[in-house]
Parts: C-alpha cells; sequence; structure tokens
C-alpha cells in the first residue's frame, strides 16, 4: 500500500497540468489538433544540452500544442542531418552537424536555442593530472566534423599542446568505454555521462562550461519545413520554452530530477545535483545572445567543421522563436 502511495504521489508530481503560468496566445489562433500529430527529432541519446525538450515530453507540454514529439537517439550527426533532410525526422538537435552541412549548400536552419553553454566535460585516465599531461596522448571524439572535434582542436591550440592524436570513437558509451578499457587516454563527454566516467574512476580535467561561451543545444530543421508548416514550427518553440520554464524554476526541482534520474539512469542524488548545476544554461525566451550564436561558428570554423567565412546570417533563423517569445511574454 505504502509503495502505491508513493508511486501515485509520483505520477501526480509529474501530471502535464504542473507547469509555471506562463502567457500563453488563444488556441483558437493556433487550431490545435484533437489528434497530435508526430513530429521526430533525431537527437545524441542522453544529454542535457535538450533537458527541456524530454522534460516537456513526459509533462505532456508538447501534447498540449498538439503535437506527439519523439525523441530519436541515432550513432552521430551525419546520420541524424541525413534523416531530415531525407524527411525520416522532422527537426534534429545537432546543431553543430547542421550547421556543417548548411555551410556545404543544405536547405537547413537552426530555429531554437535550448541551451547556450557547453555540456561537454573533459575526462581523463586518473593518472593524467592536467589538461597539458595530454601531449603524446590520445583523445576520444564522437565524430570528425562535430561538436567534439571542434572542442578538441580548440583544447589543443588554447593549451599549445603538440602531439596529440584525435580519434573518432562514436557515441558517448562507446567513448566511455574506450577511456575506461586504456584504448584513449581523455575525451570529451556530456552532462550525465561525466558522473558515469568519474564513478568509474576517471578524472573530471576540464568543465568546458566555465571557459566557452556558446549557444550548441536546440533545433534545426528544413527550410521547407520552416516556411510550409510555420504553425507547426511555433508549436514546438512553445512547448520547448514551456519546458525550459519548468527546468529553470526551483519549484519544479524535485520533478525535474526525477525526470533526469530515471533518463540517465543515475542516482536520485546526482540528478538533483545535475539540475542545479545546468539551471542557467537554458534562456528562457528561447533566444541566444549575439555573441553565444557567435561563439559556436568561430569554434567551428577554427576547426574547419564550417568555413571561416561563414556567417550567423546563412545558418539561424530567429523569427519565429522570436516571435513566440512575444506571445508569450518572454522578450528577449
Amino acid at each position: 500500500m505504502l509503495a502505491l502511495l508513493l508511486l501515485a504521489a509520483l505520477l501526480a508530481s509529474c501530471a502535464p497540468g504542473i507547469v509555471p503560468p506562463l502567457p500563453r496566445p488563444d488556441d483558437d489562433a493556433l487550431a490545435v489538433a484533437a489528434t497530435p500529430r508526430t513530429v521526430r527529432v533525431t537527437t545524441s541519446g542522453i544529454s542535457l544540452s535538450f533537458l527541456p525538450a524530454k522534460v516537456a515530453v513526459d509533462l505532456g507540454l508538447y501534447e498540449e500544442e498538439g503535437l506527439q514529439l519523439e525523441l530519436t537517439p541515432v550513432s552521430g550527426g551525419d546520420a541524424a542531418v541525413a534523416a531530415v533532410l531525407s524527411g525520416e525526422a522532422d527537426y534534429t538537435t545537432f546543431l553543430a552537424t547542421a550547421m556543417a552541412a548548411i555551410s556545404r549548400g543544405a536547405p537547413l536552419r537552426v530555429i531554437h536555442y535550448q541551451s547556450v553553454r557547453p555540456m561537454h566535460v573533459l575526462v581523463s585516465r586518473p593518472e593524467i593530472a592536467t589538461v597539458f599531461d595530454l601531449d603524446g596522448r590520445r583523445l576520444g571524439i564522437r565524430r570528425l566534423d562535430d561538436l567534439t572535434a571542434s572542442e578538441a582542436y580548440w583544447l589543443i591550440e588554447r593549451h599549445g599542446l603538440t602531439d596529440v592524436a584525435v580519434l573518432q570513437l562514436g557515441s558517448e558509451a562507446e567513448r566511455l568505454a574506450a577511456l575506461t578499457a586504456q584504448r584513449v587516454d581523455a575525451t570529451f563527454l556530456p552532462l550525465p555521462w561525466d558522473l558515469k566516467a568519474e564513478q568509474a574512476g576517471m578524472r573530471r580535467l576540464l568543465d568546458l562550461g566555465d571557459v566557452l561561451e556558446l549557444a550548441h543545444g536546440g533545433y534545426a530543421t528544413t527550410l521547407s519545413r520552416l516556411h510550409a508548416r510555420p504553425d507547426e514550427v511555433r508549436r514546438v518553440i512553445r512547448a520547448t520554452n514551456r519546458g525550459i520554464a519548468v527546468v529553470r524554476d526551483p519549484a519544479y526541482h524535485d520533478v525535474v530530477a526525477e525526470i533526469v534520474a530515471q533518463w540517465a539512469e543515475i542516482a536520485l542524488p546526482d540528478a538533483q545535483y545535475l539540475v542545479d548545476a545546468v539551471r542557467d544554461a537554458f534562456p528562457s525566451t528561447g533566444l541566444p545572445t549575439e555573441a553565444q550564436v557567435a561563439g559556436l561558428l568561430d569554434l567551428l570554423g577554427s576547426a574547419g567543421v564550417v568555413p571561416s567565412s561563414a556567417t550567423v546570417e546563412e545558418m539561424v533563423d530567429l523569427s519565429l522563436a522570436e516571435a513566440v517569445a512575444r506571445e508569450m511574454g518572454l522578450e528577449p
């Protein structure tokens, strides 16, 4: 009986109706469908960079906007972006790969941001004490054309490292496995994978959120979808903004921590710590500053992922995100 009461309390705490009282446009103006429209989003798996979307899914906020959002993990950014371009998916959270594709002529745009602070941590074998000890060592990344690659080349240049082997390893689980098996000496891992690495005896070397300001987590979609289905895009953005509001509000700390603990399969105290650590990384408006967008573009450009001549204007279209923010009373 006690177990049933606890379960009922937990389910009640995660009910879709528990959301901050944000202003919303009239439903009539958006013609919310009686049957939710399925919207498919390709993601990197478990990463707190899109925690607001995960929270909004679990609390039913997308359904309240007439959408059934599916977060689909894929093996890498290339596959994620290819799925969007082919129509197999509708949006992706792989912004760095999307921007690289745009620079090669792909008809995509970044349309909304969830996080404006890097949530990657450099973790290493326990015998490596500082970043400078990585000279002559092996550094693992996800892929050669994604954000982890850009972070690797930034790290090498910033710290004057001259002899680092950069190895493409794949997913977070594969990178952590390679690190613990001593196939690499360090790698970048997103939160909450850094905690898993520490629990495996690895050393935390550098939190990139402490040294870099860049907008890297959000949604990208095709130009055709942006122009043909602006109503859907607005609903996606509004539900995500409501998810951001839940994550940012200390009143919902325990609700969000429960979601993180179950999603990442970590202990509740660890999840509670993470929620507190990342709360300020999510802009309430879904809009970054110009410097934060330029920060990501500069990082990608310095690593050769995009041409140095690439501009924010050709990569990003925040017109609908700005309109939704105004409608919700969230002035930039």
